[in-house]
């Protein structure tokens, strides 16, 4: 497993530094051959089985798994059929473990139905960090009208009171072109923020504490892609 403090050589014996990618997954590492990075993988239950055991040996310190979903079509929050044990199987290997759910929130009931439910399922398996809320990459056709910016930012702000005010930390998950140009972030108190953006650099220039830099991420012990994300610190640590 690639753990911190730890200097890294690669096969001619020269420390490895700055940004590598190591059986698939991005890691940064300082001048000293130092892994100051931590990796991060998001599932839902359209990843089956999941051996957490060997993601953990693939260098994954942390999990975003989602615990329900709303989708356009059917506007109903459903919630994921392994997230409890995923949930519970990621913390047994050791893996840092927050939650997320995904849905658009194009009313005020919708952020409050999403944060109720993650905040109970965090609460029954003994979670203490970090809900997110994950909207997906909006679908023209179902675009809601006359809900931006303002009434976007004041439903995402009924989830983030929600899950602080139960004792977590809310964090918004968005593509940052969504991010930068459908919500202001500077009236979401108290709310950090995860970046998907899918390149090999980051544009993005409000402040995060997570880049998921792709959706089709493959690592051991996963069936199928998995979101994969970078940062540095705890779960909730600083990517910049």
């Amino acid at each position: 497993t690639l753990e911190g403090n730890t200097c890294y050589f690669d096969e001619e014996g020269e420390k490895v530094t700055g940004i590598q990618v190591i059986q698939g997954i991005r890691h940064e590492f300082d001048e000293n051959g130092t892994k100051i990075s931590r990796t991060g993988v998001d599932v839902s239950e359209e990843n089956g089985n999941i051996d957490w055991t060997g993601v953990r040996g693939a260098g994954v310190d942390s999990a975003w798994i989602r615990c329900a979903y709303r989708t356009a079509e059917e506007e109903i929050l459903r919630a994921d059929s392994r997230a409890e044990e995923n949930i519970e199987a990621a913390k047994a290997a050791g893996i840092e473990t927050g939650i997320f759910v995904s849905s658009r929130v194009t009313t005020k009931k919708d952020a409050m139905e999403a944060a109720d439910f993650a905040v109970l399922m965090a609460e029954r398996h003994g979670l203490t960090g970090y809900i997110a809320l994950m909207i997906p990459e909006e679908d023209p056709q179902h675009a809601p009208e006359g809900t931006f910016p303002d009434s976007q930012t004041a439903f995402v702000n009924a989830f983030c009171r929600i899950v602080r005010m139960s004792g977590f930390v809310p964090v918004v998950c968005a593509d940052e072109d969504w991010l930068s140009k459908n919500l202001k972030t500077e009236e979401l108190d108290g709310c950090l923020f995860w970046i998907s953006q899918y390149d090999t650099k980051i544009t993005y220039t409000g402040p995060y504490e997570w880049w998921r830099y792709t959706d089709s991420g493959s690592v051991n012990g996963i069936s199928g892609y998995t979101g994969l994300t970078i940062s540095h610190g705890e779960l909730g640590g600083t990517s910049k």
